[in-house]
């Protein structure tokens, strides 16, 4: 996906639920940050279920509001 970005426009988020996949946290606020509109749905796409209980995903709900 990073070669992909060096060719193409890629969205910080599609890295974001990339990287939630595979149970990481990292461009989480980066995603937030850039004011990427898909970041409304943090709280409740299944990509980022194993994040749920992760303090920094929880700060960043709350910052956005989206309980």
């Amino acid at each position: 996906m990073e070669d992909l970005s060096r060719r193409s426009d890629v969205s910080s988020y599609d890295f974001v639920v990339l990287y939630a996949g595979l149970g990481k946290r990292e461009g989480l606020r980066q995603g937030v940050d850039d004011r990427e509109p898909r970041v409304i749905w943090l709280n409740v796409e299944p990509s980022f279920l194993t994040l749920h209980q992760d303090q920094g995903f929880q700060d960043l709900v709350l910052r956005l509001d989206l309980e």
